[in-house]
């Protein structure tokens, strides 16, 4: 993981964990839950320019609810999605998000930083809220992402589920998942196939045209020979 993803994911961590605690169900202790998450990109690959479909997956296999809904906030459940680095000119990351698309879920953004140095980068983060799942269900969230027209290379993204409050993922291992968005071969246009001026359309016109009026005035002599 390079410098600047380890700081963006880091710093975001960090900021959730100063977050006050949420009271558990019950008043017992904390509530254990098994969230996985899953990533899918169509198509395949992209060019720039193009347009494709995320499908972000949120499954919880229990014992308890994932998420503790606060009231008028039953948004319980957070996923730092991927997160590109701004050069000095502001510009966004290779896509964005097309965010009347969104469903299933809540999508923002968050321009964080300065990061280290001795760059001081600033970075770009998409973030993902989805409601309280009940142990055995899952959430699904999808939306259509819209490449820049610059030309990008392969590139990495990673997606953190992070667990909030006083509940605890009992495999943590599964609440991380990178995704490889790949960047398709540049198109080739066909080589164009070699056409004639009008002239020189004319000029071979005429030259058949003599060719074949010579066969046949040889082909009538031979005839006439017989």
């Amino acid at each position: 993981m390079s410098l600047a993803r380890s700081w963006i994911a880091g710093f975001l961590v960090t900021c959730l964990a100063a977050l006050p605690p949420v009271a558990c169900a019950g008043g017992g202790g904390p509530s254990q839950i098994d969230v996985s998450m899953s990533v899918s990109v169509t198509p395949s690959s992209f060019q720039p320019g193009d347009r494709g479909t995320v499908t972000l997956t949120l499954a919880n296999a229990g014992p308890d609810a994932a998420g503790v809904a606060q009231a008028g906030d039953p948004l319980a459940n957070f996923v730092i999605g991927p997160g590109f680095r701004l050069p000095t000119t502001w510009d966004w990351g290779p896509f964005d998000i097309l965010w009347s698309t969104v469903s299933g879920c809540v999508a923002t953004y968050d321009v964080i930083g300065p990061g280290p140095p001795p760059d001081f980068f600033f970075a770009l983060v998409f973030q993902f809220y989805f409601e309280v799942i009940p142990p055995g269900e899952s959430r699904v969230c999808t939306f259509d992402i819209q490449f820049l027209p610059e030309p990008f290379e392969t590139f990495e993204t990673q997606w953190t589920y992070v667990v909030r409050g006083t509940q605890v993922d009992t495999n943590p291992a599964n609440n991380e998942v990178f995704y490889t968005i790949v960047a398709g071969a540049p198109y080739v246009p066909p080589a164009p196939v070699p056409t004639l001026s009008r002239w020189a359309s004319i000029g071979l016109g005429m030259g058949l045209l003599a060719l074949a009026t010579a066969y046949r005035r040889r082909r009538a002599m031979g005839d006439g020979d017989r």
